[in-house]
């Protein structure tokens, strides 16, 4: 919890003398899969989500993205739409039914003449939740009328009812079961490769003050404090075994997950708590059975919790985590990994023999994430890394058997263009890291990336490990996709942080080294909302040659700082012809007091090539880091950059024959998809998040209009396990 004074954020670091600072992201952050709505019933399409029962064990490293898709339409095929009522009598649904408290009868001619009397069958009434349409209640009353069956005639008599209830129709749709596709409902939770300091595996889940669209969830004050991000497991069968019979106090179930507090984010305080809670399925209730107060820093730590309580040991048991944290911002983080919940027995025979990759892929061209495909056509040995490494670790006690090797497919049509040597480790020991490196340009004949005869290069990188015996193949696999438009980039496309400069008339200078004469053209910047945001803004752009020269061009006070949306960046046209060479250097004017903040990248430390300036004399930033700047010298269309896609899966036949057809392909907002097969269908974006799922039977159609404009990469498994990749192209 915090209380944030002025327009100061929590999280600060000031540099020299306050001239510069680094703070929190308050209104945005880094999203993997904000684009995704979860609920655990239904949304505002009044679509109620069906939930399968898992078995276990249950794994999940969030290496991959097992959330359960809930942003689904009527049109979509997973959909059914079903008639619903308030109340259903011995199964059956009337329109009104009146009814007796006290017993009614009915009556039959007797043997020696007169009337035999017979109790009517009391009415099985059921009600119905109005939110979820499952049963709430159930009572019995008896039929308003009185039957005579006699010898000559049969006949009913009408009764006073002492209550008369009227049915309530409505059509409702269900969402089917995604059949062990997913794990969780996630509400508020994001999962991201960043906010981690040394996660077991690569991949954590971060809980905050942000809710699913990475906004505060109480902007009313900026110490607003309450229960933030939710993350709850989908129903576990914890009833019985495999053979029938059930689990008793006796069997060791075991509930283990790694935590950590702040990560690189902003250190929870005390009252800043994570909980986690059980659910008792015959009281519908959350019993609350661990948690941790708010605390600095440190080393991710493993929590086991036995299930021995009969309470829990139920078919639909749930687990759920969630934080307690100021409301009004990225704050208070919470990071969670591995989590696991199985019998000791199964977890004890397979004790974590897991190899993982533990980093994110790294750029294979050299200094920047992403450099003019124009200017790494020119000399592509030059710009090509030797070597790639990445991050390993043996999670188990024994020695293995490691192979790494990368391959890399063109973007569009996932065509296989090269694979790597093999990085072959015969003896990898057991709890240790390793940097696999594999040679890239230090080869012969050595590897570039091929002229496509376009614009603009796109490539996906796939990094693989082969591990045998493995228990979870999810964190075998990270993607990376290479990118070349028109601009330089130091950074990721992902703010960790906000940076800003002080005082008016504060000049900010970026240095980049062209690598090839041209004429630059714009200027793209990612401004992050901030609590301290203000309207009018303006900014004087910048370009020099040298610091200690005059700058070669300005914009005068015009241009107007504006905000995208998370981490997308804004275009700033230059308009004189602005030619570089080698070092130069792209930057602004501050017109007045007020602090512009600019998305930071944590992950990529370019600090040198940061400068400012507030009394005439240039210094270099105290911060390590880069900024999200990035000079353009044509007109970009893909702004994001070297993102990992790590939620992205193949099978073993991957970038096989096509069995698909998509069109229109640029689309304006309506996509075709026509398959051979019984198809799954999954949109990623550029940053990997997954925008949709769906199934395809023959043919589908999908409406994309509610997305920005970009590229989007869409996979496509058929029935017989074979996965194909397209990308997309959006332009509204």
């Amino acid at each position: 919890m915090r209380f944030i004074l002025a327009l100061c954020t929590t999280l600060c670091f000031f540099g020299a003398s306050a001239q510069e600072s680094l703070e929190s992201l308050f209104l945005e952050r880094a999203l993997f899969d904000h684009s995704q709505l979860y609920k655990s019933s239904s949304d505002d399409s009044g679509i109620i989500y069906l939930l399968d029962t898992l078995e276990m064990p249950f794994v999940d490293d969030f290496s991959q993205n097992h959330m359960k898709n809930v942003h689904l339409t009527t049109d979509d095929n997973a959909v059914f739409d079903s008639s619903q009522v308030s109340f259903r009598v011995n199964g059956l649904a009337p329109d009104t039914l009146k009814l007796r408290t006290d017993t009614s009868y009915y009556f039959t001619s007797a043997t020696m003449g007169g009337l035999d009397s017979f109790p009517n069958q009391a009415l099985e009434i059921v009600f119905y939740d109005s939110a979820s349409y499952t049963p709430r209640d159930t009572i019995y009353l008896f039929p308003s009328y009185e039957d005579y069956f006699l010898t000559s005639d049969t006949s009913r008599v009408l009764l006073d009812p002492d209550t008369t209830l009227y049915n309530e129709r409505i059509s409702c749709y269900y969402a089917r079961p995604d059949n062990s596709a997913s794990l969780w409902i996630n509400e508020g939770g994001f999962l991201n490769n960043s906010f981690g300091v040394n996660p077991p595996t690569i991949g954590v889940l971060t809980l905050d003050g942000l809710d699913r669209l990475g906004k505060p969830y109480d902007f009313s004050f900026p110490g607003t404090y309450g229960e933030a991000d939710r993350i709850t497991s989908k129903p576990l069968n914890l009833g019985k075994k495999f053979n029938g019979q059930p689990f008793t106090e006796n069997d060791s179930i075991i509930l283990s997950f790694y935590y950590q507090p702040q990560g690189v984010g902003d250190n929870p305080q005390t009252e800043d708590s994570l909980i986690l809670e059980f659910y008792r399925t015959r009281t519908n209730e959350w019993a609350r059975v661990w948690g941790i107060e708010g605390d600095s820093l440190r080393n991710f730590r493993l929590v086991e919790l036995w299930i021995n309580d009969s309470n829990y040991l139920k078919e639909g048991f749930r687990f759920r985590f969630r934080n307690l944290a100021t409301l009004s911002g990225s704050l208070d983080h919470w990071n969670l990994d591995y989590i696991r919940l199985g019998e000791k027995i199964v977890f004890s025979k397979n004790k974590l023999i897991d190899v993982s990759f533990i980093g994110e892929s790294p750029s294979f061209i050299k200094n920047y994430t992403s450099m003019p495909w124009a200017h790494y056509l020119k000399d592509p040995e030059a710009f090509t890394v030797d070597s790639a490494s990445i991050p390993i670790r043996n999670l188990g006690t024994q020695a293995r058997v490691l192979q790494y090797q990368f391959s890399v497919h063109n973007y569009a049509d996932t065509a296989d263009i090269y694979s790597s040597p093999i990085f072959l480790d015969p003896s990898f020991d057991g709890k240790t890291d390793l940097i696999a490196k594999v040679a890239v340009n230090d080869l012969t004949p050595s590897f570039t990336f091929p002229d496509n005869g376009e614009k603009r290069g796109n490539f996906l990188i796939k990094n693989s490990l082969e591990v045998s015996p493995d228990v979870n193949q999810d964190n075998d696999t990270v993607f990376h996709v290479q990118s070349f438009d028109s601009y330089y980039a130091y950074d990721d496309g992902v703010a960790e942080r906000a940076y800003s400069i002080n005082g008016t008339g504060a000049i900010l200078a970026y240095r980049f080294f062209a690598e090839t004469a041209d004429t630059l053209r714009g200027l793209l910047v990612n401004f992050p909302r901030m609590l301290s945001n203000e309207l009018n803004r303006k900014i004087n752009i910048m370009v020099w040659d040298d610091l200690s020269l005059p700058p070669i061009y300005e914009s005068g006070p015009v241009w107007e700082v504006n905000y995208p949306d998370l981490n997308d960046f804004m275009r700033y046209t230059i308009d004189q012809d602005v030619g570089v060479s080698g070092e130069f250097y792209v930057g602004w004017q501050q017109q007045d007091s007020r602090k512009i903040y600019i998305g930071w990248d944590i992950n990529n430390n370019v600090q040198d090539n940061i400068f400012y300036n507030r009394d005439g004399e240039w210094k270099n930033t105290s911060f390590e880091g880069a900024l999200m700047i990035r000079p353009d010298f044509d007109r970009a269309e893909i702004i994001r950059a070297s993102i990992e896609e790590s939620e992205l899966e193949e099978s073993k036949s991957d970038f096989g024959a096509k069995q698909s057809s998509i069109f229109p392909n640029p689309t304006t907002g309506l996509l075709h998809i026509q398959t051979e097969l019984p198809s799954h269908i999954m949109l990623h974006d550029l940053q990997g998040r997954l925008i949709l799922q769906d199934q395809v039977i023959g043919e589908l159609e999908l409406e994309l209009s509610q997305y920005p404009s970009g590229l989007y990469l869409l996979s496509i498994q058929n029935a017989h396990g074979q996965l194909e990749r397209h990308k997309i192209a959006l332009r509204k």
